[in-house]
C-alpha cells in the first residue's frame, strides 16, 4: 500500500546523533493545499531554512515521489550563503529520479530528489515547489515541527476548497485556533505556528511526534480512478475498501483439489495447514500501480504466479479460507516498529498495510501474509500495540491489535560455563527468545554473515571474548520460539587480586542493555513488557572454593520485578536470575522513581563475587 507520510518518514530517518544542538531554524514555511475538486488537488510550499550543521543538510534538499496520481511540476532551490548573497540555484531538471526498488517492487512511483550541493555552514536554503494531484485519496499531515533539533519561526497552511465541497480537518496547533475567508465560491482556511524551540531527541520519535502542533486533512467524499469512497466515518472508508478488494474468487484446480483434502475437524489445524501452504507457494512483491496502492491483484495471478503483494496475498489467503468455509476479515494498519500511532478519532487514509483476522468461537487468530517463515497466527512488533482499521461489511471499526505482555515475551538464557586459574573462561550458552524476541531469528533468516556476526558479537559484553560456534534451531514451524547455542572463549572473566579472584554477578546482558533509559535526559522507555531470566552454572577451578555468598534478592515495583539467588554445590557456583520489565514510558517526576527502582537493581547486578584460593 502506497505510505501516506512518505516525505516525512524519508526524513526523520536520516541519521541525527547529537541531542540538544539546533542544527536547523526554519524561519518561513508555507504550504498551500489547494483542493479543487475530489480529483484535482494543486500543493505549493515555499520553505526559508538555515542551515547550521551537517546534520541537517538534508533540509536543503527537496525528496518527493511521483506516479500516476502524482505530478512534481516545479521545483527550485535557492542558496543564500551566510553574507545573504544568493550564489547557487538549482532546478527540477537538475533532480534525479530513483526507482524504490530493483528487486520487490512492481511500481509506476518514482522518488524524486533535488540536492543544491552546498556544505559552508551556516547558510539559508530556499526550496520552492508546486505538486499536482490528479486522483488523491489523503494529503501529507502538517507537522510544522516534524524533526529533532530544529527550531520553527513561523510556518503556515493554506487549505483551500469550493465552499460546497466537504473537507474534513483535524486541528492540533497548540490554540486549535484559524482564520476562514471566502472569495469566489472558494473557502480558505489558515493555520500557523510561530516560535517552536529546536526539541532534543531525547525519545521515541512515536511519542515526539504526537507530541507536536499538526493538522490533519482529508476529503469527506474522494474519487481513485472513478472509484468513489467516503470517509465519513470509518465504517464508509471500511465499505470502499471491502468493495475494492471482494471480487469473487478464482482458484487453480491444483490448489482446490488440495484445500478439498485437507482434515477440517480442527480449525485451527486448517488455518495453519493452508497458511503453510501459501508461503511455500507464494513470495512477496510489492505492487503500486495506480489504484492497486489498495486494490489487489486477482486471486488467480497470485496462484497462477506465486507472488503478490500484502494485499493480493491476504486476499489469497482470505480466499482460501473461504474455499474451506472460514470466514476471515481484513485488518489494515499502519505498519513499522517506531512508528506514531493513527487518530482513531480521524476517519482518514493513515494506513500502510493490511494483514488479516480470523474469528473463531473461542478467540480471534490473526495471519501476517507476507514472510514465508512467520509461524502461522504470530504478527510480531511490525504491527502490534496499535489501533487498527478491522475491515467487515457494514461494520468497519477501529480496534487494538494483538499486545505481547511479559508472560509471553521470554527470553531465557542458559550458560554453562567452565573456569580455569587464570580466570579465563569457556562458556556454552543456549537462548531461547519467545514472543516479540522470536523476531531476532528475522535477522539470522535472511541477513548476511557478516551483519550476523556483529549481531551475535553485541550480545556479550566481556571486555575480551569471541565467539567460537554460533547455531540456531527452531524446533517446530508455528512455534513462536526459537534456540541460538554460543560456544564463547571469555579472556579475564575472572580478575585476580592476590590470591584472590572476583567475578561479577551478572554475566550475562545488563540491564541498561534491556530498556531504553537515559539518566541525563531523565526519561526511560519500555515499549513492550518482558521477562529475561538466567541460569548460569560455573565450573570453578580445583585450587578455588567460595567461602561466602551474598544473600538472595527480591524487588518488587510497578515498574517490575527483579530476582537474584545464588547457590553452590561442590566446586559449581550456580547464579539464578530473574528481570520483568513491565511496559511504559517514564518522564518528568515518574522518572525520579523508576529511577530509583532501576538504581536498586542495577547495585545488585553489578555486585562482584570473591572466589578465594585454597593454597
Amino acid at each position: 500500500m502506497k505510505f501516506i507520510s512518505l516525505l516525512t518518514l524519508l526524513l526523520v530517518t536520516i541519521n541525527i546523533t547529537s541531542n540538544s544542538q539546533e542544527y536547523a531554524r526554519i524561519n518561513s514555511h508555507v504550504t498551500t493545499y489547494q483542493i479543487n475538486n475530489s480529483a484535482d488537488v494543486e500543493i505549493s510550499e515555499y520553505l526559508k531554512v538555515t542551515i547550521n550543521s551537517k546534520e541537517a543538510e538534508y533540509l536543503s534538499w527537496f525528496i518527493d515521489y511521483t506516479d500516476k496520481f502524482r505530478k512534481i511540476k516545479k521545483v527550485t532551490i535557492t542558496i543564500i550563503d551566510a553574507a545573504g548573497r544568493k550564489i547557487k540555484k538549482v532546478s527540477k531538471m537538475e533532480g534525479t529520479e530513483y526507482g524504490f526498488s530493483s528487486s520487490f517492487e512492481i511500481d509506476d512511483s518514482k522518488l524524486f530528489v533535488l540536492k543544491p550541493d552546498y556544505q559552508n555552514y551556516p547558510y539559508t536554503a530556499e526550496i520552492e515547489s508546486e505538486i499536482e494531484l490528479t486522483g488523491f485519496i489523503s494529503l501529507q499531515p502538517w507537522v510544522p515541527r516534524s524533526r529533532f533539533n530544529v527550531a520553527v519561526d513561523k510556518s503556515t497552511l493554506k487549505v483551500i476548497h469550493p465552499e460546497n465541497m466537504k473537507i474534513k480537518i483535524l486541528n492540533k496547533t497548540p490554540n486549535d485556533e484559524y482564520s476562514l475567508t471566502s472569495l469566489k465560491g472558494m473557502q480558505t482556511r489558515w493555520y500557523e505556528v510561530s516560535k517552536l524551540d529546536a526539541q532534543a531527541k531525547n525519545k521515541r520519535y512515536k511519542d515526539f511526534y504526537d507530541e507536536q502542533p499538526k493538522v490533519l486533512v482529508s476529503p469527506e467524499n474522494f474519487s481513485l480512478e472513478g472509484v468513489e469512497g467516503s470517509f465519513a466515518s470509518w465504517k464508509t472508508f471500511g465499505n470502499w475498501f471491502y468493495n475494492l478488494n471482494n471480487n469473487p474468487f478464482e482458484l487453480s484446480t491444483e490448489t482446490k483439489v488440495y484445500l478439498s483434502s485437507l482434515d477440517r475437524s480442527d480449525k485451527k489445524e486448517l488455518i495453519k495447514n493452508i497458511y503453510h501452504y501459501m508461503q511455500d507457494k507464494t513470495r512477496y512483491i510489492s505492487i503500486q500501480l495506480g489504484i492497486g496502492g489498495f486494490k489487489s491483484l486477482p486471486t488467480s495471478e497470485v496462484d497462477s504466479y506465486g507472488f503478490g503483494d500484502c494485499k493480493a496475498l491476504t486476499t489469497y489467503m482470505k480466499n482460501m479460507l473461504s474455499y474451506t468455509g472460514i470466514n476471515s476479515n481484513y485488518i489494515l494498519v499502519k505498519a513499522g516498529s517506531d512508528t506514531p500511532d493513527i487518530d482513531k478519532d480521524f476517519p482518514s487514509n493513515q494506513f500502510n498495510h493490511v494483514y488479516l483476522g480470523i474469528p473463531l468461537l473461542s478467540d480471534t487468530v490473526f495471519l501476517e501474509c507476507t514472510s514465508q517463515s512467520t509461524p502461522a497466527f504470530y504478527t510480531g512488533k511490525f504491527t502490534d500495540d496499535r489501533y487498527v482499521l478491522w475491515i467487515e461489511k457494514d461494520r468497519s471499526k477501529i480496534i487494538r491489535s494483538t499486545i505481547y505482555d511479559e508472560s509471553e515475551n521470554l527470553k531465557v538464557n542458559t550458560a554453562e560455563i567452565e573456569l580455569n586459574s587464570d580466570g579465563n573462561a569457556k562458556m556454552n550458552v543456549k537462548t531461547t527468545n519467545e514472543g516479540i524476541f522470536y523476531d531476532e531469528i528475522m535477522v539470522y533468516n535472511s541477513a548476511q554473515q557478516d551483519y550476523i556476526k556483529k549481531v551475535n558479537q553485541a550480545k556479550f559484553h566481556h571486555k575480551d571474548f569471541s565467539i567460537d560456534g554460533f547455531e540456531y534451531k527452531q524446533f517446530t514451524r508455528d512455534s513462536i520460539c526459537f534456540t541460538s547455542f554460543f560456544d564463547v572463549s571469555i579472556n579475564g572473566l575472572g580478575k585476580i587480586v592476590g590470591d584472590r579472584m572476583i567475578l561479577p554477578v551478572n554475566m550475562m546482558t545488563p540491564l541498561d542493555e534491556l530498556i531504553d533509559v537515559n539518566s541525563a535526559m531523565k526519561y526511560a522507555s519500555i515499549t513492550r513488557a518482558f521477562t529475561v531470566v538466567d541460569s548460569v552454572k560455573i565450573k570453578l577451578p580445583k585450587d578455588r572454593w567460595i567461602y561466602n555468598l551474598p544473600e538472595a534478592v527480591n524487588v518488587e515495583s510497578k515498574f517490575g520485578s527483579y530476582s537474584l539467588d545464588l547457590s553452590h554445590e561442590s566446586n559449581y557456583l550456580i547464579i539464578n536470575r530473574k528481570v520483568i520489565f513491565n511496559k511504559g514510558d517514564f518522564t518528568k517526576d515518574q522518572f525520579q522513581e523508576f529511577e530509583e527502582y532501576f538504581n536498586e537493581i542495577e547495585k545488585v547486578d553489578n555486585k562482584k563475587l570473591v572466589v578465594n584460593s585454597k593454597t
